[in-house]
């Protein structure tokens, strides 16, 4: 493959340089891995899921589906959970999701089968904190073959919050009206 000067290549998470990058003819980059190049693609489309994945306002972690490593994780996944990318990168799902809530197991043999999940769960942050989420995961294969699973974290401790606001207010108004 003839090499049309290097590329940038730094982890968009991270930061740090990856592989040493060529672009061919066609615009396509790869990555060298010894003497064997993997195709990442187009530029501009890999550029743009990256930055588009980085800058979602939605918490968004890839994991490993069959040990739960966490290989990706956004700002917004960060940010909501109390990490930096660095230390999330050394995390697994268990750490950060309730996986022995009675729910979660239940929503998770459901759905397991079709490989997309919706669920209520349990999220630990950092610091210890417990907080009620939605979760979605879908599960992929990469590249290389091995399934993976994004996972979007939706905080919804507000919408509780909010909700109880309502019923209090309505449990109220009817006690009142009760003659």
């Amino acid at each position: 493959m003839k090499s049309y000067g290097h590329v940038p290549n730094k982890d968009y998470l991270t930061g740090e340089f990856l592989y040493p990058m060529v672009k061919n003819q066609q615009g396509t980059i790869k990555r060298r891995l010894g003497t064997s190049e993997k195709s990442l693609g187009p530029t501009v489309d890999n550029t743009l899921h990256h930055l588009a994945f980085d800058n979602s306002l939605q918490a968004n972690i890839i994991t490993t589906v069959s040990s739960g490593k966490i290989v990706i994780a956004n700002t917004a996944a960060c940010k909501l959970l109390g990490y930096s990318k660095k230390e999330l990168l050394t995390k697994s799902r268990a750490i950060i999701i309730d996986m022995n809530e009675g729910r979660f197991k239940k929503t998770l043999k459901e759905k397991i089968a079709d490989g997309k999940l919706t669920a209520l769960v349990t999220v630990i942050k950092k610091s210890g904190k417990r907080i009620p989420c939605e979760i979605t995961s879908a599960v992929f294969k990469d590249e290389d073959g091995i399934e993976k699973s994004i996972i979007t974290i939706s905080d919804i401790s507000q919408n509780i919050r909010v909700q109880r606001i309502i019923d209090i207010k309505k449990d109220k108004i009817i006690a009142d009206n009760i003659v």
